[in-house]
């Protein structure tokens, strides 16, 4: 039984160090900690004791501090042309970790949203961007390829997917979101979900729908639009798009 605990203590150690957010490296090597308390005082090995009680205070300042950060002052506003420098500094820093989660966004989206086709809302905290959410009015997608699609339009993963979207939500009102990102600072608090609801109510009233293409072997984005109220209407080739009728998520709130 001892040496049971011995084990389970060093193998949240060992997962904890697998991960890539820093909240749930900290909470599964807090656990291993706890762990490796209670097999030091059982065997009387203080040294072990003393150690890994400072780790546990270590471990559990950090996650408090992670947890008390006051996202209050969290805010989505619609960003203008004039400020796609701010934007794509941010994009250009962040790609490979936009593209983990998003990997049909382009930066020249940013662009064409800029251009009319489509807005951009920037996540804001004391006045830095902190994330992104990318919209493109589907109608304007179409009958010619925008510019990030490249030469051969056929060879696009998106392009039969919006053919197809265009057949089916036919008029203005419907928007393509290829990224709604947020940096791993807040990420890792678990707040995705709760900042996006907050970008849902605050979109204009002639956005009534939103449709967001997924790979399907990204899992995790899955869930995450299936969590905040997504459904699945769409599968071609390698992607699943996930429509959200903000009529009825309005309708539900009032």
């Amino acid at each position: 039984m001892v040496e049971l605990i011995g084990y389970a203590a060093s193998l949240f150690i060992a997962v904890s160090l697998l991960m890539v957010s820093l909240m749930r490296l900290r909470i599964l090597n807090l656990i291993g900690c706890g762990f490796f308390v209670v097999y030091g005082v059982i065997i009387g090995a203080w040294p072990i004791v003393v150690t890994n009680s400072f780790i546990s205070v270590v471990n559990i300042v950090f996650l408090y501090k992670m947890f008390r950060q006051n996202i209050s002052h969290f805010s989505y506003v619609e960003m203008n042309s004039a400020q796609g420098d701010t934007v794509l500094q941010l994009v250009q820093d962040k790609m490979d970790d936009i593209q983990k989660f998003y990997p049909l966004f382009h930066s020249k989206m940013i662009a064409y949203a800029f251009q009319g086709h489509g807005k951009v809302f920037g996540a804001f905290r004391v006045q830095r961007l902190q994330g992104i959410s990318i919209l493109l009015e589907l109608e304007s997608l179409l009958p010619s390829p925008p510019p990030f699609w490249g030469d051969q339009v056929e060879s696009d993963p998106l392009e039969p997917i919006i053919l197809e979207l265009c057949r089916k939500y036919p008029g203005p009102s419907t928007y393509l979101m290829p990224a709604d990102y947020l940096v791993p600072k807040y990420r890792d608090l678990g707040v995705v979900g709760k900042f996006h609801q907050r970008l849902l109510a605050d979109l204009p009233f002639l956005i009534e729908r939103i449709c967001c293409p997924v790979q399907r072997k990204d899992k995790g984005t899955r869930r995450y639009f299936q969590r905040n109220g997504y459904e699945k209407v769409l599968s071609l080739g390698d992607v699943t798009i996930f429509e959200l009728d903000l009529r009825d998520l309005r309708a539900g709130l009032s």
